[in-house]
């Protein structure tokens, strides 16, 4: 057996033994959860009824809570239990921090007193263990965990004394990541608000929120009868082969590209400068705005700088404004809920979703005539996706981080 000496340790167990390896079954219990028919959970909490805990709670921290009847017989997990999901997609999910009673998709890891709780949290959040767990889930319609796999899986652990330094410095870690996390998620809905009611609703002709100083009904008009350029991503016999993709060049962007309203460089292939000369259509200019019209239909990217002059493929097409209308402002518009139900409608076909081209001249739009009302607008909204996109960065950072952590503290 190897020397299990991680590769990062605190400064005061650098001399200590090295750690132990044994099988997560025979250092803790497990006890699946309890299945509740739909009919005796509630939405509302009262005296009488405790905490029912369901997948969504860990990985999608819903606001819509459910509660059963209290019963002495019911078995409790607390905030510092740990809990994995055993069937569904999201089976080998590691969770904790929720009090009640877990749903019978799921089951709680309970560990021997020479074991912490916080230190096998942060192991099994490892993500050399997730995807070990999901190679025993089968192929299945219905992914199960195996328990003898889940059983079987090493745990390397020093003393005791070692294990809380560990999990205090990675719970550290995750309150500073929820932190994060809960500043992010309420500038979205910040967001989400503010496009509710800093554009009319369907049928109105006045925002319910408006910059002082502008007091004119809003005009309505469909995208072809105002001045813009549509054109489509390239099809045919020019279309780019798989094998002709490169890792630079001129960036050919994809579905995959376009993230929260705007264009990521990661994933990002090329095309040669070759190609790009041939492909007559989708050039894109800085300010242009792009939306998927195959398969994933309506996602919204605005163009900036850095992708002046890219291409688009067959999936992606573009929109450029012209003098009457701020492209900042037209961005945030077809992406208000109205505007996005209105472009779902246009699609076609069954298997694969199709937004047709000519569809796109359908477009309702729904806009201030003055171009000061539609600057402000489209610059308001910009500079909140901008504080979204930072706070995202500042907690994909520390989402990193702890991976590396994870990587380095542990054998």
């Amino acid at each position: 057996m190897k020397n299990l000496i991680p590769k990062r340790r605190f400064e005061e167990f650098k001399d200590s033994d090295p750690w132990e390896q044994r099988k997560l079954g025979e250092l803790a219990e497990f006890k699946q959860g309890l299945q509740v028919d739909l009919d005796k959970q509630s939405s509302q909490k009262a005296s009488t009824n405790v905490r029912f805990i369901r997948i969504v709670d860990y990985t999608q921290h819903t606001q819509d809570l459910r509660f059963i009847e209290f019963n002495s017989n019911l078995s409790f997990v607390d905030k510092n239990d740990i809990v994995m999901v055993r069937y569904g997609a999201s089976a080998g999910f590691v969770g904790r921090g929720i009090k009640g009673v877990i749903a019978n998709n799921m089951f709680v890891v309970t560990p021997d007193n020479g074991i912490n709780k916080s230190y096998l949290y942060s192991f099994l959040k490892m993500e050399r263990i997730y995807e070990l767990l999901n190679k025993s889930n089968g192929s299945s319609a219905m992914p199960a965990l195996n328990f003898g796999a889940v059983s079987n899986i090493n745990i390397i652990y020093p003393k005791v004394k070692e294990q809380i330094k560990i999990g205090a410095f990675f719970a550290q870690l995750d309150n500073l990541i929820t932190l994060h996390q809960r500043k992010l998620d309420k500038l979205k809905e910040t967001k989400s608000a503010y496009l509710s009611e800093m554009f009319p609703k369907e049928g109105e002709v006045y925002p319910k929120r408006r910059f002082a100083g502008f007091t004119d009904p809003w005009e309505q008009r469909k995208l072809e009868e105002l001045d813009f350029i549509i054109s489509d991503g390239n099809y045919g016999e020019l279309y780019p082969k798989a094998n002709e993709l490169l890792s630079e060049g001129v960036p050919f962007i994809r579905v995959n590209n376009l993230v929260d309203g705007y264009l990521v460089h990661k994933d990002l292939v090329y095309i040669s400068e070759k190609q790009h000369s041939v492909l007559t259509s989708g050039h894109l200019k800085a300010n242009d705005i792009l939306i998927t019209t195959r398969g994933e239909i309506g996602k919204i990217a605005l163009v900036d700088s850095s992708f002046e002059n890219a291409n688009i493929n067959a999936q992606i097409c573009l929109i450029r404004t012209q003098e009457n209308m701020a492209s900042k402002y037209l961005h945030q518009y077809l992406q208000t809920n109205l505007s996005q139900m209105e472009i779902t409608s246009f699609q076609t076909g069954s298997a694969l979703k199709q937004l047709p081209k000519k569809r796109l001249g359908d477009i309702t739009i729904n806009y201030p005539s003055l171009m000061e009302e539609q600057i402000q607008i489209g610059n308001f909204f910009t500079n909140l996706d901008n504080l979204i996109t930072l706070h995202q960065r500042k907690l994909d950072k520390l989402q990193a981080l702890k991976q590396a952590y994870l990587s380095e503290m542990f054998v």
